[in-house]
């Protein structure tokens, strides 16, 4: 489940898409500094910063749905949301074949986003507390 995330999980400080004057591509210095998740490759776009607010562990996990919308049922399966989460509506059925994805998903409780504009706009960066720990370094 990726709920009202921004960025790359294995890139909190984001990165600019072209080199850094005077770098070059490819090298140490060009200002490229996100690699994928598993280390092995430099990623070569430009990568927005996480949300100080919605850092992954908040927003980016696996999760079940637990409960399918209202009519014609549909053979997805539902699950019970474990301790610590709670069942809420996230996916609508808007009637384009995704009904089998539409409902309700176990999302870890006080995470939830009411409305994507009241979420806090502040950006992962230097002196940012909620990015300090030490999976952001």
């Amino acid at each position: 489940l990726v709920n009202n995330f921004q960025g790359r999980v294995s890139c909190p400080h984001g990165q600019l898409a072209s080199p850094a004057p005077g770098g070059t591509a490819g090298g140490e210095t060009d200002g490229r500094k996100c690699m994928t998740p598993d280390g092995t490759e430099r990623v070569e776009v430009a990568v927005k910063r996480q949300l100080a607010k919605r850092i992954p562990e908040n927003a980016v996990y696996c999760s079940c749905r637990c409960k399918a919308p209202a009519g014609p049922k549909s053979n997805a399966p539902l699950c019970e949301c474990p301790d610590g989460f709670k069942c809420e509506d996230l996916l609508s059925d808007y009637g384009f074949g995704d009904r089998q994805l539409a409902g309700s998903y176990c999302v870890r409780q006080g995470t939830q986003v009411e409305a994507p504009s009241q979420i806090d706009p502040a950006e992962c960066g230097t002196g940012v507390p909620e990015c300090s720990s030490p999976e952001f370094n």
